[in-house]
C-alpha cells in the first residue's frame, strides 16, 4: 500500500535540542509514515533514520548542491 507523506518544514526550529530529537525521532521512527525534512538543525542522531539525505550549502552569490545520501540497508 501506499505511505502518507509527512513535510516537516523547520517544525522542530523553536524547540531546544532535547525536544526536537524526540519528536523527530518519535516521527521517524514510524514504518508506515514517508517523511521529508527541511531543517536548518540537522542532528546526527537522527540520520540513521533517514534513506537519503540532501544538503544544500551557499556558497558566494550561486547556490551549489551538495549530495550526501545515506542508505539504510534493507
Amino acid at each position: 500500500g501506499e505511505k502518507p507523506i509527512l513535510i516537516m518544514d523547520e517544525s522542530t526550529a523553536s524547540l531546544d535540542k532535547l525536544t526536537a530529537l524526540a519528536v523527530e525521532q518519535n516521527i521517524l521512527q514510524n514504518p508506515s509514515l514517508t517523511v521529508i525534512m527541511i531543517t536548518h538543525h540537522f542532528y546526527d542522531e537522527t540520520r540513521p533514520y533517514f534513506d537519503e539525505v540532501i544538503e544544500l550549502q551557499k556558497f558566494t552569490d550561486r547556490f551549489s548542491v551538495s549530495k550526501f545520501i545515506h542508505r539504510k540497508n534493507h
